[in-house]
């Protein structure tokens, strides 16, 4: 795992910019250190980690068909990520006035309150989660967004306004597989519909239950799973 630019341990854009690109470039790096030549590996990404592996394969098609055996996209869309959000329309009153408010959120200058108040908590939990998510869940997920810094926050919000990964899609031709979550309200499942029938070369296509946006914490064992079966797979299917 490696943080992604911006985030956790990874420092920031030297040029301030945050664009799909950039994750595309961090992750060419990351491959080419750690998968040697004549070696294959699988790739998973949840959310914008799935938006990288497309955005790489798209700008990589050779290298992606020669040293990616698999693919696992979790809670990913590829466009319409902010103009199609219907998130707090009941709070709001329309999903124009959300496509306004949720970069608006993400791009605030200063962080919120570190304080997990029941304003906060009612917020993180609509935004990222079931309505079955722990308490724990949600908080750790609250702390996550108060750790990033703002200015990353507001370039990738910046970003998936307009990005548009449809067309790099079609260069990720091992076998991939695409995990949604049924109450995720970020990248609602229709998203991973779209993408599932994007992809050249599609495993499976779940849908897990009562899971929201951050699928990894809500139901880990079932990501595990899946992952596992896919590794399972290609290690396999590159022996026979």
């Amino acid at each position: 795992m490696y943080d992604q630019r911006g985030h956790g341990g990874s420092g920031p854009s030297a040029g301030g910019e945050y664009t799909d690109t950039l994750l595309a470039s961090d992750l060419a790096s990351v491959i080419d250190a750690f998968v040697p030549r004549g070696e294959r590996c699988v790739l998973a990404g949840h959310s914008m980690g799935g938006m990288a592996i497309i955005a790489w394969a798209g700008r990589n098609p050779a290298v992606a068909a020669e040293r990616v055996a698999g693919v696992a996209l979790i809670n990913t869309g590829i466009h319409q990520l902010v103009e199609r959000l219907t998130i707090l329309g009941d709070w709001f009153g329309s999903s124009a006035t959300t496509a306004a408010v949720i970069p608006g959120i993400l791009s605030l200058p200063r962080n919120p309150p570190s304080r997990l108040d029941p304003i906060s908590l009612r917020v993180v939990r609509r935004l990222a989660f079931a309505p079955s998510a722990s308490l724990a869940q949600v908080a750790f997920a609250h702390q996550m967004f108060l750790t990033t810094p703002a200015r990353a926050r507001a370039g990738f919000a910046k970003m998936l306004t307009t990005l548009d990964l449809g067309p790099e899609v079609s260069h990720i031709t091992s076998r991939a597989v695409v995990i949604a979550g049924d109450h995720d309200r970020l990248t609602p499942p229709w998203h991973a519909q779209r993408l599932a029938a994007a992809l050249p070369n599609v495993a499976r296509y779940t849908v897990l239950p009562n899971t929201g946006h951050m699928s990894p914490l809500e139901a880990a064992d079932a990501i595990t799973a899946q992952l596992r079966t896919l590794v399972g797979e290609r290690r396999a299917s590159s022996t026979s």
